[in-house]
């Protein structure tokens, strides 16, 4: 009888069940961790891309004859940032042109004129806790601010 099982090599059907019980619990830690280190990672690619549009209303301003930024997102992607006196600027990414990007959408206060003095980006989370929990906003200041709801441009909390 021993020689017969001994033969009889493999797993029993607890051993298979206490597997998959420290996968199942290895799976509940690691994911929230995931999702959370996703967002972190969108919420830090909002910011740069805030920076970048900055940047970009800053060089276009410095170009321009007329010394004005533009004054939407959609003026700043097609007319400005892209095109600025007949040449391409280039000055931000196709993705950014698009208005969303990494799980954030970006808009800017829709003025009637070509031009202007003073402009703001905002930045929200598409899905809110999901892909973002924080909304941000920045202005000709340079400014970048967080708030855990809609940020005006110009109101909320400074981020370091």
């Amino acid at each position: 009888m021993r020689k017969n099982m001994k033969a009889n090599k493999g797993f029993t059907l607890i051993e298979l069940l206490i597997v998959i019980a420290v996968i199942a619990i290895l799976a509940a830690i690691a994911i929230p961790n995931l999702l959370s280190s996703r967002k972190a990672a969108n919420e830090s690619s909002a910011i740069s891309s805030l920076r970048t549009l900055v940047s970009a209303q800053e060089t276009f301003r410095a170009r321009s004859a007329s010394h004005l930024y533009a004054s939407s997102l959609t003026g700043a992607n097609t007319v400005a940032l892209f095109v600025a006196d007949g040449d391409a600027a280039n000055l931000i990414d196709p993705v950014l042109a698009t208005g969303i990007k990494s799980g954030y959408t970006f808009s800017a206060p829709v003025s009637t004129d070509a031009f202007a003095n003073t402009y703001g980006f905002t930045a929200a989370p598409t899905t809110v806790g999901s892909s973002g929990d924080r909304f941000f906003s920045v202005d000709q200041t340079g400014v970048i601010r967080a708030g855990s709801a809609a940020v005006a441009v110009g109101a909320g909390t400074p981020i370091q």
